[in-house]
């Protein structure tokens, strides 16, 4: 007998290098449908879909749960025991484990029994109700279950919460796309799993070069919306303008900013840019409209919160009282599109901004902000006109002086969260790779206490907010156009020992920039 040689399996496909990666840039189309042409059976479909979606995440959540209980006991049973764990034991159950499940749980079938006119009784069987939604949906469910029991299992995130109808965001993923899946001119886009028609109104065009990749269907305050991420690979133009940019850094083509609290952004130029008076009065506007229906809300829940403890022993009674009443989810919708409008307003100015800078400056400095760490102690405030709480909070601070300090970072913490920041370090980053430019990121420490000019660092420079005024040489400026050139200042570190320190304006360095083009080593910085 000739035995016969194994046969190599076939290797899976691998992703992109980062060599590739950095040949091809992403970009996502947004579109509104056009709710009044859908048809209802597509309707159906997408509201099924979006349905079994909720149910399979539910499902995988607590196998999952179930799981992680058993492995945790007899981890626990074993560790008293002073016994080893198993080879290859684990607390979450894998991505392949629940496709496979996702498959077996698909191929069963549900068995009804249906009575006719006349009374007789026949069982039949029927396929299973996720046949009728396709298959990717599914697995980007599955991976959104698994990375979050896997959060929660290495205890960076708290317990996975299960999805309820009407409180989680509707959406549906699809991860592959066919070239005739979207048709622009026509206006629709065919959905994975039916052959009707979903009329969408493409208002821009996408370019020659950019393919479809993926596509997401939202509803975002009672608004449909297709988010389709395209794909294009860079040409040769494209890779020469970033070479040069790379290559030619200059003061024209570079801004700092420092993002402050009275002023959003401030470059080290001295120029600043926040919101206009009339975006500022339409925000202040929304947000006191905001804590009116907020004061509603809470009164109607607290209404029937002390109903039902009235009624604790009638349970008819209580069965019949909802927290949730029609009027109770009216003011819910009101206050949803109240935030939904607040956050298209920030968002609109945050685009405009972000495209301005990233088209007139090839090469951008930034501090590397925690923002989450920075607020990580913020609570909301109680109210501060009732005098009963100013009463007991004078208490307080007599009792614990501490406490005022904890209190003034909690207000400054509320106006850093309300500038948006990192939401705006965002669009930026990715609007200057569409340019081919480059941003940098620079540590902030010590930035707001050192003298741009001496370089003296010491807390009594800055006096306020706004005024920094140097102890040792005493240069008079204001608090972030000083951070601003320190963040420079870091960048530009090799400059800066060739210059000197005794710098009296930023202009000597701009005018030395301009002289005298940087090399291959100090452009290695900004990159």
């Amino acid at each position: 007998m000739i035995k016969e040689e194994p046969t190599e399996k076939p290797k899976k496909k691998q992703g992109k290098s980062k060599e590739e990666k950095a040949n091809f840039l992403c970009k996502t189309y947004r579109f509104r449908v056009r709710e009044k042409q859908v048809s209802s059976s597509l309707w159906q479909f997408i509201h099924q879909s979006v349905g079994n979606q909720r149910f399979v995440y539910n499902h995988f959540l607590n196998r999952m749960n179930q799981f992680w209980l058993q492995q945790i006991t007899l981890k626990q049973e074993l560790e008293s025991q002073n016994k080893p764990l198993p080879e290859g034991f684990k607390t979450f159950l894998t991505r392949n484990e629940m496709e496979a499940e996702l498959t077996v749980l698909k191929q069963t079938k549900i068995i009804k029994e249906i009575t006719d006119e006349n009374g007789h009784t026949e069982v039949m069987e029927f396929r299973h109700f996720l046949n009728d939604t396709h298959s990717q949906p599914f697995q980007s469910t599955i991976k959104q279950a698994s990375e979050a029991m896997a959060e929660f299992a290495k205890k960076k995130r708290g317990k996975p919460q299960f999805r309820k109808k009407g409180e989680c965001t509707e959406s549906v993923h699809y991860k592959q796309l066919r070239p005739t899946t979207v048709n622009r001119k026509k206006g629709y886009v065919i959905l994975p799993g039916t052959q009707e028609k979903l009329p969408v109104h493409f208002h821009r065009t996408f370019k020659s070069r950019e393919i479809p990749k993926t596509m997401t269907l939202k509803c975002d305050n009672g608004k449909w919306f297709i988010c389709i991420q395209t794909e294009y690979k860079l040409s040769r133009k494209d890779h020469d303008k970033r070479e040069y940019n790379r290559n030619n850094v200059s003061a024209d083509n570079t801004l700092a900013y420092d993002l402050g609290v009275n002023k959003m952004i401030v470059s080290h130029e001295g120029d600043y840019i926040d919101y206009f008076t009339k975006t500022k009065l339409s925000l202040d506007k929304l947000a006191k409209r905001l804590i009116v229906l907020q004061r509603k809300l809470s009164h109607k829940y607290e209404v029937r919160k002390k109903q039902k403890q009235k009624f604790k022993d009638d349970a008819e009674k209580t069965a019949k009282l909802k927290y949730s009443s029609e009027n109770y989810k009216k003011l819910q919708s009101r206050i949803q599109k109240l935030y939904a409008k607040i956050h298209r307003i920030k968002v609109d100015f945050l685009h405009k901004v972000s495209h301005c800078m990233s088209k007139n400056h090839t090469h951008i400095v930034r501090e590397a902000l925690a923002i989450p760490q920075m607020t990580k102690s913020a609570r909301r405030l109680k109210l501060e006109n009732n005098p009963r709480y100013k009463e007991k909070l004078a208490q307080r601070f007599l009792d614990k002086p501490w406490l005022a300090k904890v209190y003034s970072e909690r207000k400054q913490n509320r106006k850093l969260l309300n500038k948006n920041w990192g939401m705006f370090n965002l669009f930026l980053e990715y609007k200057l790779a569409w340019n081919m430019g480059f941003m940098h990121k620079v540590n902030p420490a010590y930035t707001s206490q050192t003298c741009s000019v001496c370089n003296h660092k010491s807390k009594d420079n800055r006096l306020s907010q706004s005024l920094f005024i140097c102890q040792q040489c005493g240069v008079k400026a204001h608090a972030d156009v000083n951070a601003a050139r320190n963040i420079l200042f870091k960048a530009f570190s090799p400059l800066r020992e060739v210059v000197g320190t005794d710098i009296p304006q930023l202009k000597r360095i701009n005018s030395y920039l301009q002289r005298n083009a940087l090399s291959s080593d100090q452009t290695e910085i900004l990159i």
